[in-house]
């Protein structure tokens, strides 16, 4: 239990830090810096790596998450919270990653760049929806060490 919690915490720190980098600096730096066509390539390749990393990360929190759980007797409101916020966010990020990034890269392959921006703005709107849960998810978790509700 002594690794499990704090392996926990690094892979959401990593996906919530991930996420914050993709859109508050990234995103804008490239709005400001490339063109259209230059701009979706690269964040393609972003998207890529950033979602190969987000399944590790899935995968290690909710198997180190479901753990920790398995070994409570009765859950605080705070791990409650955490296990709502934390299995949307994976149903968010599956959608994500299975719909409208597989359509991005089907419409960027064939050409139709226009498509595939609107594909990449819905997966950039899903992605600040689990930033938003998981700011909040963090923020429980934390203050339910320290607050009983």
């Amino acid at each position: 239990m002594s690794m499990i919690i704090p392996l926990h915490l690094f892979a959401a720190i990593i996906w919530i830090g991930g996420m914050f980098f993709s859109l508050f600096i990234l995103r804008p730096a490239c709005i400001e810096n490339l063109e259209g066509p230059f701009r979706i390539k690269l964040m393609r390749g972003v998207m890529e790596r950033f979602f190969k990393v987000v399944w590790i990360l899935v995968i290690t929190l909710a198997t180190s998450g479901y753990f920790v759980v398995s070994q409570m007797d009765g859950l605080p409101w705070h791990v409650k919270m955490m296990l709502i916020f934390g299995n949307t966010m994976f149903a968010i990020f599956l959608f994500a990653y299975f719909v409208p990034f597989r359509q991005f890269n089907t419409e960027l392959l064939a050409g139709n760049n226009a498509a595939a921006a609107k594909k990449l703005d819905f997966v950039r709107k899903l992605i600040l929806t689990n930033f938003v849960l998981g700011a909040m998810l963090s923020m429980g978790g934390a203050l339910g060490r320290f607050v009983a509700l």
